[in-house]
């Protein structure tokens, strides 16, 4: 049977996600009950977040085994005895076990060491390489230095943004506002943190001032009131209810502190 309109890619996994209005939801479900390719593609989908989720990728925290990271760096991995002579059949059977295997060995390296690898950045500081701070400050670099692009939705559209954030992550965002201490909103965007969404807000304050905030949904575990320091970027942490946020810049850490007390730090 022909549907009544192709879904993307897209739309099947934030159907699978419950990121879907109620109305556009119903839609799917409707096709679904109608099409048996429609619903076989959405079995698949289901699947693969089921595969992700036994591999629990998102939680990679866990050291890498020395092997992997040796074949990461390009090291040649000792040569296995010869094997026993096999038939061609099996021969086939085994070559395509063997690359399944380097391939899934190869996912977990990339997602666990092998971004970590010959980087400066993250080499200094790998006891802080797995946290979100990490990635926060990370998201601080590449978008404040970002002079064409560094924020999807403009100064100009602050409750937009806040309420896509809000919506992404499933809390309410705090309106954050830093006249006080010379610093005016100069947009954000949505960034990553690992697996699940989080917002950026960024501000300038005068030539070369320029400081975000950095807030993602916690995981239950509440953050106080602290400074990092990565490559001369301070960041200091606190959580407000449901969420965790880091005010990051290359300014004062007096002045980081004061920003994250007026904002409930």
């Amino acid at each position: 049977m022909t549907r009544s309109r192709d879904y993307t890619h897209e739309e099947i996994q934030a159907f699978l996600d419950d990121e879907l209005d109620s109305g556009a939801r119903a839609d799917i479900q409707a096709a679904i009950a109608k099409d048996e390719d429609l619903a076989r593609l959405v079995n698949e989908f289901r699947h693969n977040d089921e595969l992700l989720k036994q591999l629990d990728i998102a939680n990679l925290d866990a050291e890498t085994p020395k092997a992997l990271e040796d074949i990461a760096r390009g090291a040649t991995p000792p040569l296995p005895r010869k094997p026993e002579q096999k038939s061609p059949t099996t021969l086939r059977i085994y070559s395509y076990a063997r690359n399944l295997a380097a391939a899934a060995a190869l996912l977990v390296v990339g997602f666990s060491s092998a971004q970590f690898i010959d980087n400066p950045f993250i080499a200094k500081h790998n006891s802080l390489a797995s946290t979100w701070v990490y990635r926060a400050i990370g998201a601080h670099k590449v978008y404040t230095e970002d002079a064409k692009r560094p924020v999807e939705l403009p100064a100009e559209q602050p409750d937009a943004l806040r309420n896509w954030i809000s919506n992404r992550i499933g809390a309410p965002v705090r309106d954050v506002r830093l006249d006080s201490f010379g610093y005016r909103y100069s947009g954000g965007r949505l960034v990553t943190d690992g697996f699940n969404p989080a917002g950026q807000l960024q501000f300038a304050g005068g030539p070369g001032r320029k400081i975000t905030i950095f807030v993602r949904r916690h995981s239950g575990n509440v953050t106080s009131t602290r400074k990092v320091e990565i490559d001369g970027n301070k960041a200091v942490l606190w959580s407000v209810g449901e969420l965790d946020y880091a005010v990051i810049g290359q300014v004062p850490e007096k002045e980081l502190f004061s920003i994250a007390r007026a904002n409930g730090g």
